[in-house]
């Protein structure tokens, strides 16, 4: 697949008029053994492109937790994931799993900056976003579902891990990345009818992995 992106933005403060296009290649890759009714394995190989949006190259001023400013000179997010994974049923259990390795270049992440020769705006971080050196991300999922006649028990557990890298060499949590979360519930489906009743749980664990512009959000840390 081919992927192309342009964006412009006029008289951006500090910048001017930005313009900017990108394009490249990307592809991608699987292979599936199946039996139907019974089991479903595979091995996914994709690779991504993510041009930066305007948001990003343009934004300047006060964003909640910090004072951006804006970055014309951003370049597009480069992904390369490798994913395997089951599914797999046995008379009335289904059982699914499956692991991701993603390597990310050109990660667009946030950096210290400066506006008007300050690191601080009425007390929050000056910060633009730019392309970080390298970033990894790994996680696991697992689910489970148990029928019994009309009754069944499922649920859900997620797990993921990412760092990235900036080009000073700093190493550090990336940003946004949840702690492990699942769901567990119980559903209703009478055999032969159009209706289904469920509730479920939603649940997640303590996340204490935070890039440091997560310490810095009051809707994360106090």
């Amino acid at each position: 697949r081919y992927s192309y992106f342009k964006a412009h933005a006029p008289a951006v403060p500090d910048i001017g008029d930005v313009d900017y296009s990108f394009g490249d290649v990307v592809a991608s890759a699987g292979v599936q053994v199946l039996n139907p009714g019974h089991h479903n394995l595979y091995v996914h190989f994709v690779q991504g492109f993510r041009a930066p949006n305007l948001q990003e190259t343009t934004v300047l001023g006060d964003t909640g937790s910090k004072f951006e400013v804006p970055n014309a000179g951003l370049r597009p997010e480069l992904s390369d994931t490798l994913e395997i994974g089951a599914r797999v049923r046995r008379g009335n259990l289904e059982l699914g799993v499956n692991g991701f390795w993603t390597k990310l270049d050109d990660l667009i992440d946030e950096s210290p900056a400066s506006f008007g020769g300050e690191s601080e705006v009425n007390g929050k971080p000056v910060v633009q976003r730019t392309n970080a050196q390298s970033g990894e991300m790994v996680g696991m999922e697992g689910s489970f579902e148990y029928r019994n006649g009309p009754v069944g028990i499922f649920g859900n557990a997620t797990w993921i891990h990412g760092d990235v890298s900036s080009a000073d060499g700093l190493t550090q949590p990336a940003r946004r990345i949840p702690p492990v979360f699942g769901t567990l519930g119980i559903r209703f489906h009478p055999n032969h009818r159009d209706f289904w009743l469920s509730g479920r749980l939603r649940w997640a664990l303590r996340q204490d992995r935070l890039h440091s512009s997560d310490r810095k959000d009051l809707r994360i840390c106090e």
